[in-house]
């Protein structure tokens, strides 16, 4: 209805044939909020200033975000959704591929489950970004994480990547969460720069 303000963890999971219409009044989404529902395209409301990957998780054949140019905390370009001043990639759509994503020059930061589940996205130009939040790339298909100048890592943030073959950890990282590769099966070399201590992951 016309004046909902929040919409809440886990509100319509597992309704897969809802055609779901937001007023544009919302304000928050929370988890796993739109989970299994079919839609390639979603319309996010105007007013929106709460919301990560998390909220979409499971929705296996979306292709896009959509908001409005008037939205005064959100941007969606080429389908993505990130923060108004596009220096934080808010969500991928999980059914949206690239074998080779290159991110706007602006984007620094990776936004808490980003990616999660994102099987499509095999290889991603990590040279700009400086953080990466908690489960951002969580059951992905990433190949390879090479970064290149990030400060921080948040929990299992490549974690369940079985794909994953190689990964590099800059020097200029100062913050490493918990498991950030854990059951990727066939990660074989994690290369770090020279003269850094060496990590247990």
């Amino acid at each position: 209805p016309e004046g909902l303000l929040t919409i809440g963890n886990y509100a319509f999971y597992g309704t897969p044939n809802w055609s779901i219409v937001l007023p544009s009044t919302v304000t928050s989404i929370g988890d796993r909020v739109f989970s299994s529902t079919v839609t390639e395209t979603f319309v996010l409301p105007t007013a929106l200033e709460t919301v990560n990957g998390f909220s979409f998780m499971e929705i296996e054949n979306l292709q896009s975000y959509v908001i409005s140019a008037d939205a005064p905390n959100f941007m969606t370009e080429d389908g993505v959704l990130y923060d108004k001043a596009q220096t934080t990639l808010v969500a991928f759509p999980v059914g949206k591929a690239s074998s080779e994503l290159i991110l706007p020059s602006t984007v620094t930061e990776i936004g808490r489950h980003a990616f999660y589940d994102n099987k499509g996205v095999t290889k991603v130009d990590f040279s700009n970004i400086e953080r990466i939040g908690m489960y951002a790339f969580y059951m992905g298909g990433l190949t390879e994480a090479m970064l290149e100048k990030t400060e921080s890592l948040g929990d299992y943030a490549f974690g369940y990547n079985a794909d994953m073959t190689v990964a590099k950890l800059p020097a200029s990282l100062t913050s490493l969460g918990t498991g950030i590769f854990q059951s990727c099966s066939r990660l074989a070399q994690v290369i770090t720069e020279e003269g850094e201590t060496p990590l247990t992951l």
